[in-house]
């Protein structure tokens, strides 16, 4: 039996310095079957996520805070 490293999660974010209302977009392809997934996005409060189509979650505005000094992450289960 060999151990395997779980794959490490990249950034994705917008080009440019300041751009408005970005589509910030990546594909990727699973090595095995999906037992688990979750989706983490911190969009500033304000964000639609969508996977494959449909989207993750009803949130508006979910979780506005000072993002000077604290941005939250927003975490949604995708394993279905």
């Amino acid at each position: 039996m060999t151990e395997t490293t779980p794959p490490t999660a990249g950034w994705i974010t917008a080009p440019g310095v300041d751009p408005q209302h970005p589509l910030l977009r990546t594909t990727f392809a699973p090595r095995d079957r999906v037992t688990s997934a979750r989706l983490l996005v911190t969009g500033l409060g304000a964000f639609h996520a969508h996977l494959n189509g449909s989207r993750v979650a009803a949130d508006e505005l979910a979780g506005q805070t000072n993002f000077g000094r604290t941005v939250l992450l927003n975490a949604y289960d995708v394993t279905s």
